[in-house]
């Protein structure tokens, strides 16, 4: 596969510098280079550097580039970029206007502009005009800002992330670091470019793109059936790590098929690995004290992971005498800021989510999703997916479906329902019932109680296939049996209005009685209809 190649020019004259003080340029092109390397997809990068950049080098190396990215690193002002002179000591200015001219009659293949100089807004906005994105800054800017900012910027463009998502979270590591706003690098995006869909390195199957529609939900006499599983789920304290996937606390099981908290674990040797497996038989067994006991242990004796799972214990009192979030969060900001551990970041950024242990802070929930994702975590990219779903714009439902397409590559079976859901209801792409069904029944075969539910569901409305009860009867009772309590629910619609199945008000209520004790708010509704609560 062809690599992205990113023309990186640096410039640093001798008689531009503040002080006689050099800038680190060769620091952060090192950087840049490790933290790329460290990315899922680095190998697709190629910088070419250039330094001690003049403008005879911009000229000659953009009349002939394949390049889709343009680097600049050095001094900037009210005078323009500066670049070495001739004489190799001297300033030489290029300015907004000349750049302009330049890119419009050199700018090829390129897509993308960094200018890593102090007061470069006038600079990236005339390039935007020209080519569609550029970064700049509209005030002073430190080596230590601008190496941090370019480095996770670029390790988060080799990741697989828009060029939008990667700005922004690159922002987000400055202000992580107390980086004054200040110094915040700005981009600039020509009027009709979308920065949400410039994804330089591509990593996901593409979802065909048709004339979306409204999509239609069946109402079936006065009974509550509004789907709940229909609506992409919402981020809850049980989604965070050591459990399963499943709000349940009835269904804790590991992650047999993605890098989730409680993942399988083979036969380990004796030492906090050993630790961490026996916590972990332990917690699917349900003994929760024993377990959080055994976590402990792996977790003094520096285990990440361990970490991670006991301070989601301690946060929300699994297996203690009652919840201590703030000893929850200390543990699990040590497993994923000392550890680095994935787990650790996981349980860390769903307590900034909800605010237990801390106060909520999404900037902070999605930077260590984040930095999850950027391990291959399955479940930080469905639940980056889930922060962008929850918006109503467009372009973020497009950046959702690429996390859950990603989250479903790395293993998250759940994330197949997601991008189901994403395909029944046109969101960030056409409408596609057909193509939603194949995603529920590929997450059914992979035992997601969602899955099978969803895959009734398309049958009961017939969305997708054909409408046939007894098959949404069969696949209801599948989910039930997997713990799905809305599936339980629907068991009782169908005896309720005689769908495939004779008339049965009584074995109604039984199975409405089921999914309200599982946790169903619609089976209570419909309880509540019969008199009962």
């Amino acid at each position: 596969m062809r690599k992205v190649k990113i023309l990186f020019f640096a410039a640093d004259p001798i008689l531009g510098r503040r002080d006689g003080v050099p800038l680190q340029l060769l620091e952060e092109l090192r950087q840049i280079q490790e933290h790329v390397g460290r990315a899922r997809y680095g190998h697709r990068l190629h910088l070419e550097p250039h330094g001690a950049a003049r403008a005879d080098d911009l000229l000659e190396f953009l009349e002939h580039t394949d390049a889709r990215v343009v680097h600049f690193s050095g001094h900037g002002g009210r005078h323009g970029l500066g670049l070495v002179a001739p004489d190799g000591y001297s300033v030489h200015y290029v300015n907004a206007a000349a750049l302009r001219r330049v890119f419009r009659e050199y700018h090829g293949p390129v897509r993308l502009v960094v200018l890593s100089a102090c007061s470069s807004d006038a600079e990236a906005q005339a390039v935007a005009d020209i080519v569609g994105c550029a970064i700049g800054t509209s005030s002073t800017i430190s080596d230590d800002a601008a190496i941090t900012f370019n480095s996770r910027f670029y390790r988060a463009v080799a990741n697989g992330y828009s060029v939008e998502r990667a700005f922004e979270h690159a922002r987000t590591v400055l202000h992580v670091y107390n980086v004054p706003e200040s110094e915040y690098p700005e981009l600039f995006v020509r009027k009709g470019v979308d920065p949400a869909d410039l994804v330089l390195v591509k990593t996901y199957r593409p979802v065909p793109r048709r004339v979306a529609a409204a999509g239609v939900v069946t109402v079936i006499t006065a009974v509550f059936i509004n789907w709940p599983e229909r609506v992409l789920p919402q981020l809850t304290p049980s989604d965070i790590a050591c459990g399963s996937q499943s709000s349940s606390v009835e269904e804790i099981r590991p992650l047999m098929h993605s890098r989730g908290a409680m993942a399988a674990t083979p036969a380990a040797p004796a030492g906090p690995a050993a630790d961490l497996a026996t916590a972990k038989a332990l917690y699917r067994d349900r003994n929760y004290a024993a377990a959080a006991a055994a976590f402990e242990k792996a977790a003094t004796a520096g285990n990440g992971e361990a970490m991670g799972c006991l301070g989601y214990m301690y946060l929300y009192g699994r297996g203690m005498d009652r919840p201590q979030p703030a000893v929850g969060f200390e543990w699990v900001h040590k497993g994923a800021a000392d550890q680095r551990d994935p787990h650790a970041m996981y349980a860390l950024a769903n307590a900034y989510l909800a605010g237990v242990g801390t106060t909520a802070r999404e900037h902070w929930a999605r930077y260590w999703f984040l930095e999850a994702a950027e391990q291959d975590y399955a479940e930080a990219m469905r639940s980056l997916g889930e922060l962008e779903r929850r918006k109503t714009n467009d372009s973020s439902h497009r950046e959702a479906l690429i996390w859950f397409q990603k989250a479903a590559d790395a293993g998250s079976i759940e994330a197949r329902v997601d991008l189901g859901m994403m395909l029944e209801l046109g969101r960030g792409v056409a409408r596609n019932p057909v193509e939603a069904l194949k995603w529920y029944r590929f997450a059914a075969a992979g035992g997601s109680p969602r899955g099978m539910s969803a895959v009734g569901q398309s049958y009961h409305e017939g969305i997708g296939v054909a409408r046939d009860y007894r098959m949404a009867m069969v696949w209801y009772h599948r989910a039930a049996k997997a713990g799905s309590a809305d599936a339980m629910n629907n068991i009782g619609v169908l005896y309720e209005n005689g769908l495939g199945v004779r008339k049965d008000s009584r074995i109604a209520n039984r199975w409405y009685k089921r999914g309200a004790k599982a946790g169903s708010d619609l089976a209570k509704g419909n309880l509540r209809k019969f008199g009962q609560d």
